[in-house]
């Protein structure tokens, strides 16, 4: 019946497409039928028929989709081919439809993307690297006087650097890849050192063994250089991890200089790295063409479980009177609008904290040094620079209070007058328990305030919000925040508030909000046409907190947001609105819960990758019944197909019930076996092994293998770890062989007496 139904759509879809050839839409749909109802070659064969045709990069892009998960045809060198083809077949689209211009240099980002995440998980890490810093290098750090030079210029020179082996971005000596030029010609030391140790196993187990503990350590290029390192040396270095010019070169391509390109290559490096999760955009705000391709899996674990795991967000240091120090589990990826002014919740800030941990060592410091180097990039606007600084900050103290407070003290060397960089130290000191120096700091930003530049009289409103709202809902509470807002402009009385103790309630809460509505007006007069976003919703949301702080009620705050417009249409806007509410169920006694139901059902189906929004309805679980699962089942059918891959992953999270309930929501998050993630096979696996059905876990895993051929992590799975044991000699034989077949990058021999 499906073949049949598969058939007559295919039909519709190939008439309709000769009264509009050009449709995204009707060229994908006739694609998605030909697939049920045609063998692979001639499917391929259509794929490429219409990738000759098309003037839209996104087909370019899903016909790498669709070629990464063919089994039949599938290779590593063949699928490396197909993506350093598609970035001519994706200029060839500017050439064909020159309004498509824009799209261009985000469809490369996008394709690059990819590419290094398929590299990775199919084993060449080391190239998969190379490649991002080769695009950060040509796309993003080269200076507009090098941009208008002839492209078969610039790419002598930038051959000329790399196969010097003069330090990449990431690297802690790196300068940029034009400053070669203008350098010592002496060739820099090598850093990276092969991995040392035996080179063959004889037996399965050992090679498992010596191939995870080699994988983990062979994921930096060597940088040698090649015009000058004798032939004796160059041999005695494992050839995988010397990435030449050639193997970079078919990304690199003469593009206009993008701020949106060069914005997304760097998100895009930063979800690389593993510094924010695959929907976590720190300049360029959410792609519009999501892929579950991004869900990947970072490296090689000692076992399928850490495999999962090693993306986890590192744990902020218990300390005495800490909010952050609550039970309640967050999500392995957070996903929250990331601004100069990061949402502040109720709930701890784990739940609300984009910034995660690296999968290993290297990448730590890769991405520690990127963010310094990438701050100085001429192709990135002066906001997202500032960005950067914020995002460096605030990831610093994820990592340690020491390391945070450290990286203030240095941006704000560079930066003294920089609200944005105050309000964030001020705001992580808070995150972390370190009250007296938060309001410190807030204070001190205050107090210098009016005599910094015009430029930044806006984030005066930013800096009173985040004081007002922390202040209330982790702090000294609603009157000790309201109290805060009314001292702004007032020296002695913020230094008074700069050593407030934590609980400050014997205050006139009458004239503090008669103050408190002043000040909210004269910081609205600061608003223009060139207002930032975060100015302007921190403005409202002070009117809402002013409003639900007269009587304590909410109507009263909604009814504000409601008339002000203050970031209603916004993710920012709704996570404020949201947190105010949640805020006022857990600390008063009488409450409508169905207040906040209301506005998270409609955030949710706006916007559903927002963890913050879900974890809120979570955590009202108790007092909704099944509230969460319909609200799942609603998002899902508003936002059908495979795109929603982040929103799968939460329903997976977000089950409750039984086994068989995370059974079945595990099966969505593969699609019913038609997923190309393959951290998601895994986590299915994984549960199947935890559940202890052995049976059901290597029937998922064999599933898993025929759609993510490409997957080294799922083979590892398979060969070593728990799960080994459920296949036999012939089995791991086979499936050693398959490896080999498919050109997936092994490090140790298997020699076989």
């Amino acid at each position: 019946l499906r073949h049949a139904v598969s058939a007559v759509q295919a039909e519709m879809y190939r008439r309709a497409m000769k009264s509009n050839p050009d449709s995204r839409d009707l060229v994908l749909g006739y694609l998605d039928a030909c697939m049920d109802t045609m063998d692979d070659e001639t499917v391929l064969d259509e794929w490429r028929a219409a990738v000759e045709r098309t003037a839209d990069p996104q087909v370019v892009l899903r016909y790498l989709q669709f070629c990464q998960t063919l089994a039949a045809c599938f290779s590593v060198p063949w699928m490396a081919d197909n993506y350093a083809t598609a970035v001519r077949h994706i200029l060839r689209c500017y050439t064909r439809c020159p309004d498509k211009e824009p799209e261009i240099g985000p469809a490369i980002a996008e394709l690059i993307h990819s590419a290094c995440l398929f590299f990775r998980e199919s084993g060449f890490a080391e190239r998969a690297l190379a490649v991002y810093q080769a695009a950060l290098e040509w796309y993003v750090m080269t200076p507009g006087e090098k941009q208008q030079t002839s492209m078969s210029h610039r790419l002598r020179e930038f051959r000329q650097m790399w196969n010097s082996g003069w330090p990449r971005i990431g690297a802690e000596s790196a300068k940029g890849w034009t400053a070669y030029l203008a350098a010592d010609p002496a060739a820099p030391t090598d850093p990276a050192t092969s991995p040392q140790g035996e080179s063959s196993a004889s037996t399965i187990d050992a090679w498992c063994d010596l191939e995870m503990r080699r994988s983990k350590l062979a994921m930096v290029p060597h940088l040698l250089d090649l015009t000058k390192r004798d032939s004796e040396h160059i041999e005695s270095v494992d050839p995988f991890s010397i990435v030449v010019f050639d193997d970079v070169e078919p990304y690199l391509a003469d593009l206009r200089p993008n701020a949106a390109t060069a914005q997304m290559l760097v998100d895009g490096f930063l979800q690389f790295l593993g510094v924010v999760g695959p929907q976590t955009r720190v300049l360029s705000g959410r792609s519009g063409h999501a892929s579950e391709l991004v869900w990947t899996v970072p490296g090689i674990g000692d076992d399928m479980f850490t495999v999962i795991d090693e993306h986890s967000l590192w744990p902020i240091p218990a300390a005495p009177g800490n909010p952050e120090a609550d039970p309640e589990r967050a999500f392995p990826f957070v996903s929250v609008p990331v601004t100069l002014d990061t949402p502040d919740t109720p709930l701890p800030y784990v739940h609300a904290c984009p910034w995660m941990q690296p999968a290993n060592a290297a990448y730590r410091g890769i991405a520690h040094n990127a963010l310094m180097q990438l701050q100085r990039a001429e192709q990135l606007d002066e906001r997202s620079r500032m960005q950067l600084s914020v995002a460096q900050l605030e990831w610093a103290f994820v990592q340690s209070t020491d390391n945070g407070s450290a990286m203030g003290r240095c941006l704000l060397a560079q930066r003294p007058e920089c609200l944005a960089l105050w309000n964030t130290l001020a705001k992580m000191h808070a995150r972390t328990g370190n009250w007296p120096e938060a309001r410190r700091v807030w204070a001190a930003a205050l107090a210098a305030a009016p005599t910094l530049p015009a430029a930044e009289q806006p984030w005066v409103a930013v800096l009173c919000k985040s004081w007002t709202v922390l202040e209330a809902m982790h702090g000294g509470g609603v009157p000790a925040g309201i109290g805060v807002l009314a001292a702004v402009e007032d020296p002695d009385a913020l230094k008074r508030l700069a050593g407030m103790p934590a609980a400050d309630g014997e205050r006139d809460l009458g004239a503090d909000l008669e103050c408190a509505r002043r000040i909210i007006d004269k910081l609205g007069q600061f608003q223009g046409a060139d207002t930032p976003n975060e100015a302007r919703l921190a403005v409202g949301v002070l009117r809402q907190w002013a409003a639900y702080a007269a009587r304590r009620d909410p109507q009263a705050a909604l009814a504000e947001h409601r008339q002000q417009g203050c970031g209603a249409d916004t993710e920012a806007g709704e996570l404020a609105i949201c947190s105010l509410l949640l805020f006022h169920i857990r600390s008063s006694r009488v409450h409508r819960i169905g207040d906040l139901r209301q506005r998270l059902q409609t955030a949710l189906l706006a916007y559903p990758h927002s963890t913050a929004l879900w974890q809120m309805l979570a955590a009202c679980a108790p007092r909704l019944t099944g509230g969460v699962d319909r609200q799942l089942a609603a998002v899902l059918r508003a936002h059908a197909g495979a795109a929603l891959a982040d929103v799968r992953a939460l329903d997976v999270f977000l089950a409750s019930g039984s086994g068989d309930c995370r059974r079945q929501t595990l099966r969505r998050l593969v699609r019913d076996g038609r997923s190309a993630s393959a951290a998601a096979w895994l986590a299915l696996v994984a549960f199947e092994w935890r559940r202890d059905a052995r049976a059901r876990a290597k029937r998922a895993l064999l599933a898993a293998l025929r759609r993510c051929v490409w997957a080294k992590p799922l083979y590892m799975a398979a060969l070593g770890g728990p799960l080994a044991g459920e296949f036999d000699g012939s089995e791991r034989q086979a499936l050693l062989r398959a490896m080999v077949r498919a050109g997936i990058r092994t490090h140790i021999i298997f020699a076989t007496k």
